[in-house]
């Protein structure tokens, strides 16, 4: 993927840890589905989230509730009639 640096896989937690002694002046962003967002909540000190509208029938999900009882919604980003976008913050 062009612009990425690094790709992890395994015991993502303790090497992203890692990574962030090694890439003391990087932003990392950790980009995946429900199941790697959720192992990772705990190191994740700002979230993105893109909220689609509509009922899509997922079966895999982020836990909402953990983000609105962790962290503080520190922007609202309003998009057009499909989305919009949310910052929350540690």
């Amino acid at each position: 993927y062009p612009g990425a640096d690094k790709y992890i896989s395994g015991d993502i937690v303790n090497k992203i840890i890692n990574l962030e002694k090694d890439l003391i002046n990087k932003d990392i962003f950790i980009i995946g589905g429900s199941e790697i967002i959720n192992q990772c909540f705990d190191i994740i000190k700002e979230f993105y989230l893109t909220r689609i509208y509509g009922n899509f029938k997922c079966e895999k999900f982020i836990d909402l509730e953990q983000i609105k009882k962790n962290m503080k919604l520190s922007k609202k980003i309003n998009s057009d009639e499909t989305c919009h976008f949310e910052i929350w913050k540690k």
